[in-house]
C-alpha cells in the first residue's frame, strides 16, 4: 500500500534539498516543472564538485538491470541524457537556459557469463528489459560473442548481453549545466548545521548561521546520507556506508578495434567483476584511451575506510587485479599503460544496495533518496521526478518505487536485490 501524505494548503512550497550532486539537482529541476513552483534552497559544501561521486564515477547509464523499478528509472534516465530530454526540462524550468551537451557516447553496454547460472541471469533479465521497452538488447552465444567482438577472447564464455542503446556521457557537464540552468530560480547555501522538529516534523534549520522554515526536506546527500539523519532527534539511522571505488585511466597502442559502423567499443563487464570502456570514439590508427575499475569482494570492502574525506585510489588493483583480468579477456591490453587513477565514493547500501526513495517513517516530511550504491547518476532524473511526485501528491505517479520505501528494511521479506550490481 502506497503511503499518502496530505498536500499542503500553501500553493508553493518551501523546499530545502540537502545535497547538490546529481540526486539533488534533478529533484530541484523536476520541482521547477511544477505551476506554481515552488521555492527551493539548494544545500551544497562542495559547490566545485571536487569531490563528487557523480563526478569520479563513470558516467554510464544501462537497462540491463534485474529489477523492474532499476530497468524503469535507468530507461527514463537514458531519454533524460541521451534524447534531449534534459535540454527540454531546462527550458520549462527557465527559459533562458543555455542548452547543454552532455558528450553522450552510444557505445552500449556488454555483459559477459562464464557460468551456467550467470548466462540463465542474463536471459531472466532480459525478458524483463525488453517487456519495459529496452528493444534494442540481444543476447549472444559465446560463439556470437566472439564474432561481434573478435578482439575478446571467448574460450570460457557461455553468454554475453548486448545493449546497444545504452552508452556513458559526462557527469560535470550534467551538473553544472543544471546547476547554470536552474540557479536563477533557487537559492544555494553551503553548510547545514542544526535541524529543529516539533511533533515528528522538520521545522527549522539553520544554513550557513542563518535560521529558514521549510515544508518539505530532501536528503540527497549521498555517501553523507546520515549527516542529515543524526540532526534529527529520536529517528533511525539509515543503513548507508562510504564505500569507495577505484578508476584506473590507460592507454593502449594496440587498441581493440570495435565494430566499424560505431568505432565505439561496449563498456564491458567481465564475469570477474572488471569492467572497461572507452573514453573516445576509436579508429584503427589512433591509440585507445579507456577508463577501468573493478567490483570488489565483501571481504575487501570490510577493511576499506570509510571516512568520506578520504578518497586516495586503491593503487594495488591494477596490478593485483584489474590488468591481469583485463590481458585475459583482450590480449590487445598487455601494452595497457596508467596514466592516472582517481577514487571516489559509492553511497552504499549495506542491506540490499538499492536506493531508499520515499518519506521517512519517524519525521513526516522527511524525503529520502539515499543509497543507489553506483547507480545513482543513472537514475536520478527518475528519482528526481519522484521526489518532486512526493511533494505534490504524497505519493509516485509514473515509476512506482514503493518497494524502495525505508519501512522495507524492518518487513519480512521485504528487502529487494539487484543481480546486476557493477
Amino acid at each position: 500500500m502506497r503511503r499518502s501524505t496530505p498536500r499542503l494548503l500553501s500553493s508553493s512550497p518551501n523546499i530545502c534539498i540537502v545535497g547538490g550532486g546529481a540526486i539533488g539537482l534533478s529533484s530541484a529541476l523536476h520541482l521547477l516543472q511544477s505551476s506554481p513552483s515552488p521555492s527551493i534552497t539548494l544545500v551544497e559544501r562542495d559547490s566545485t564538485y571536487r569531490v563528487n561521486s557523480a563526478v569520479l564515477s563513470a558516467g554510464g547509464v544501462r537497462s540491463q538491470f534485474s529489477l523492474k523499478e532499476n530497468v524503469e528509472c535507468s530507461l527514463y534516465g537514458l531519454e533524460v541524457f541521451k534524447k534531449n530530454g534534459l535540454n527540454d526540462l531546462l527550458k520549462k524550468a527557465n527559459p533562458s537556459a543555455s542548452p547543454v551537451d552532455l558528450q553522450f557516447m552510444n557505445g552500449g553496454y556488454l555483459f559477459l557469463s562464464s557460468t551456467l547460472s550467470g548466462s540463465s541471469c542474463l536471459t531472466k533479465n532480459l525478458k524483463l528489459q525488453k517487456s519495459l521497452g529496452a528493444a534494442n538488447t540481444e543476447l549472444l552465444h559465446g560463439e556470437e560473442v566472439g564474432r561481434e567482438f573478435p578482439y575478446l577472447n571467448t574460450e570460457d564464455l557461455r553468454m554475453g548481453c548486448y545493449s546497444k542503446d545504452d552508452g556513458w556521457f559526462d557527469p560535470y557537464s550534467f551538473l553544472t549545466g543544471v546547476r547554470e540552468g536552474i540557479k536563477p530560480r533557487i537559492r544555494e547555501g553551503k553548510k547545514l548545521t542544526e535541524i529543529e522538529t516539533e511533533n515528528n516534523k522538520i521545522t527549522r534549520m539553520k544554513i550557513d548561521g542563518e535560521w529558514q522554515a521549510f515544508d518539505f526536506v530532501v536528503n540527497a546527500t549521498g555517501a553523507n546520507a546520515n549527516s542529515v539523519i543524526d540532526k534529527i532527534p529520536n529517528i533511525r539511522r539509515l543503513p548507508v556506508e562510504a564505500r569507495k571505488r577505484t578508476i584506473f585511466h590507460f592507454k593502449c597502442k594496440d587498441v581493440p578495434h570495435p565494430d566499424p559502423t560505431s568505432h565505439i567499443p561496449p563498456l564491458t563487464v567481465d564475469p570477474s567483476g572488471v569492467w572497461y570502456r572507452s573514453t573516445s570514439a576509436l579508429t584503427s590508427e589512433s591509440s585507445g584511451d579507456f577508463i577501468c575499475g573493478c567490483t570488489p569482494t565483501e571481504d575487501d570492502e570490510q577493511d576499506a575506510e570509510r571516512h568520506t574525506d578520504d578518497i586516495d585510489p586503491d593503487y594495488s588493483l591494477w596490478e593485483e587485479v584489474i590488468w591481469p583480468k583485463l590481458y585475459e579477456r583482450c590480449e590487445a591490453f598487455g601494452g595497457a599503460k596508467v596514466l592516472n587513477q582517481w577514487a571516489g565514493w559509492y553511497e552504499y547500501n549495506v542491506k540490499d544496495q538499492n536506493g531508499i526513495v520515499g518519506f521517512h517513517p519517524d519525521c513526516s516530511n522527511l524525503i529520502l533518496a539515499n543509497g543507489f550504491s553506483g547507480h545513482g547518476l543513472q537514475q536520478s532524473p527518475a528519482v528526481g521526478r519522484a521526489v518532486s511526485e512526493l511533494v505534490e501528491d504524497g505519493k509516485f505517479r509514473t515509476i512506482d518505487l514503493d518497494r524502495f520505501k525505508f519501512e522495507r528494511f524492518e518487513e519480512e521479506g521485504g528487502l529487494i536485490f539487484e543481480e546486476g550490481i557493477v
